[in-house]
């Protein structure tokens, strides 16, 4: 993914940041457009869902 153009490139450089744990939705969203922002949104909101098991 980081080798994609875009939102995909953001999105591939914080899977690390997520998986260790980040959940601050400015630093993760940082230069995204709103489609981004909204997935970025969708997968807290996933991850979070997902933690309450």
């Amino acid at each position: 993914m980081t080798s994609a153009s875009g939102d995909m490139r953001l999105l591939g450089g914080n899977m690390k940041r997520l998986l260790d744990g980040e959940r601050d939705l400015d630093r993760l969203c940082k230069g995204m457009s709103t489609s981004g922002e909204k997935l970025m949104i969708n997968l807290l909101a996933e991850l979070a869902s997902l933690s309450e098991q």
